[in-house]
């Protein structure tokens, strides 16, 4: 197995870096612990900076994940397929009843986007311009070029 420093080291070598970084090489969680190479563990307080709210590897997803990798990975969305409507439905039954049409995407930028898309366009569907977005100071909204445009960081 690899160690921390090669890890860091390697990684500077060969990524972009997003973020400044604590020298922590996490490898493994399990609902809110994670572990580093060591084995030190760690309470996630982050959520995985709230991507992985439903915990690290529960039995219940990682069957679910498995279950699906097996039959299909990955389909275009030039293409209809079962789990993504009946996903969909399922949400649209959860949500206030006026609230009936889902948008998948693959990150929170994507997300942002896509809301601010379609927020825009109703605007002008209610005759006005739809040339206004507000945005929160110290937000952070992603690092695609409209979300990053609405985050408030100077940085």
């Amino acid at each position: 197995m690899v160690n921390r420093d090669e890890i860091i080291k390697k990684e500077s070598k060969y990524m972009v870096p997003a973020y400044a970084r604590k020298p922590i090489v996490i490898y493994e969680g399990e609902n809110t612990i994670v572990r580093d190479l060591d084995g030190t563990e760690y309470i996630d307080c982050l959520s995985g900076i709230s991507v992985v709210n439903a915990g690290h590897s529960p039995e219940r997803l990682v069957k679910a994940g498995s279950e699906q990798l097996s039959k299909l990975i990955h389909c275009s969305g030039l293409y209809h397929n079962v789990p993504q409507t009946l996903l969909a439905e399922k949400l649209a039954n959860l949500t206030p009843t006026n609230l009936t049409k889902s948008f998948f995407c693959n990150s929170g930028a994507e997300a942002v986007e896509g809301g601010v898309k379609i927020a825009k366009k109703y605007s002008v569907t209610q005759g006005r311009t739809g040339a206004a977005v507000i945005a929160l100071e110290g937000s952070f909204h992603g690092r695609l070029a409209l979300s990053l445009t609405l985050t408030g960081q100077a940085k």
